[in-house]
C-alpha cells in the first residue's frame, strides 16, 4: 500500500529550501513521502516558467523529493484538489504575511481532514513516537 506524502507548498524562491527542509524532517519522522508542490501563475512568460521550474527542480533534487508543478491562479485551490487527490498526510507552508485570509488559511479552511502545518527555520515537528503509539501513526499514513 503507498504511504500518504507529505507535501510541502513552495514558490520558485530559493528561500523555500528551509520549507523543503522541515518537509523532509517531517516526512522522515512520519516514514512518509515528500512532495513539493507549486503552483505559479498562468501569466508568466515562458523566460519566467522557465527560470522557475529550474529552481524548484534544483532545490527539490537536494532533498530528493518528487516535485509537482502547476499553471492557474487560485493556489489554494489547486494545492487543496492535489492534496486531496494524493491523499496527503500534511500540508506544509510557510508562516503567513499577516494573518488576514491568505493562503494557509484558505487551505485550512478547505482541507478539514488533512493538517496545515506553517512553518519557519525554527520549526520542530514533534515526535510523534514518543506519545502515540506506531499502529495510530501508521493509519494516518
Amino acid at each position: 500500500m503507498k504511504k500518504r506524502p507529505v507535501l510541502v507548498c513552495v514558490t520558485a524562491q530559493s528561500s523555500c529550501d528551509v520549507l523543503i527542509e522541515k518537509g523532509r524532517d517531517i516526512a522522515e519522522k512520519l516514514g512518509a513521502p515528500l512532495e513539493v508542490v507549486s503552483v505559479q501563475s498562468v501569466d508568466m512568460t515562458a523566460q519566467q516558467r522557465a527560470d522557475a521550474l529550474d529552481t524548484l527542480y534544483a532545490i527539490s533534487k537536494r532533498s530528493s523529493a518528487d516535485i509537482v508543478v502547476y499553471y492557474n491562479n487560485d493556489p489554494a485551490e489547486t494545492i487543496s484538489l492535489h492534496a486531496k487527490m494524493s491523499k496527503a498526510c500534511y500540508i506544509v507552508t510557510g508562516l503567513p504575511r499577516s494573518s488576514s485570509n491568505g493562503f494557509s488559511s484558505k487551505l485550512k479552511s478547505i482541507l478539514k481532514d488533512i493538517p496545515v502545518i506553517s512553518v519557519d527555520e525554527n520549526y520542530v515537528f514533534p515526535d510523534y513516537q514518543a506519545h502515540i503509539s506506531g499502529k495510530k501513526i501508521a493509519a494516518r499514513l
